[in-house]
């Protein structure tokens, strides 16, 4: 907009060209009308510097965000051209798992940029158990604020991404839970940019092998 910033989320890669972020993060209307695009910065691991550009080449939400733009439709799939941000980084594992793997000993963590926390804060929050177990929606007790929306959940310190932090306002984290029906139509979307996810369903099913290594990003 102007060479001017005009927000900041932050998002997973999911896939070799794959980021997954919240709808809300996005202005459709600004980005249909080219006027405003996404920029990826790549996140940082401990030993590389962040800062790394990726420029989002196609941008999907599911049709319902559009007329009913409610919790549960609150992701959008953003595409990057060729697979360097993916194959550079690595990615995490979009994993669709039982109320029994989410139960007590769950301990979501969340990896995001919050604004409050600085420039280029890479911000890990995590709490020992998920507070609602829904069949799409998932809260638990994580330090988050703005910025961080659009960041994945995973369980402890695996790669598995069982939700994507989409409120992060109150005490208690809204999250987007990750389920077959989430993969599939995240799948649909891939197959018309050409992209791929790493996803695995703990009542059968899985794709594209898990990257060594996941970064997130703040674009």
């Amino acid at each position: 907009d102007g060479g001017q910033v005009v927000g900041s989320c932050t998002g997973a890669i999911v896939g070799a060209g794959a980021v997954l972020t919240a709808a809300h993060c996005l202005d459709m209307d600004a980005l249909e009308a080219g006027d405003e695009i996404i920029v990826v910065f790549t996140g940082e691991d401990g030993l590389s510097p962040a800062g790394v550009p990726y420029i989002a080449t196609a941008i999907w939400t599911p049709d319902a965000w559009d007329s009913n733009p409610t919790d549960e439709n609150d992701y959008a799939l953003l595409a990057i051209a060729g697979d360097a941000i993916g194959w550079d980084t690595g990615w995490a594992t979009l994993t669709a798992s039982s109320d029994a793997t989410l139960g007590d000993t769950a301990q979501p963590t969340a990896w995001g940029y919050p604004i409050a926390k600085g420039e280029a804060t890479q911000w890990k929050t995590s709490a020992a158990a998920f507070t609602t177990i829904g069949s799409s929606w998932l809260t638990a007790p994580l330090d988050t604020t703005e910025g961080q929306d659009g960041s994945p959940v995973m369980l402890g310190d695996s790669w598995s991404m069982v939700g994507l932090l989409a409120d992060s306002s109150s005490d208690q984290a809204g999250i987007l839970r990750v389920t077959r029906g989430l993969i599939n139509a995240l799948n649909s979307a891939c197959a018309d940019f050409g992209c791929q996810l790493s996803w695995v369903d703990e009542a059968g099913g899985s794709g594209e092998a898990s990257g060594d290594m996941m970064k997130l990003l703040a674009g």
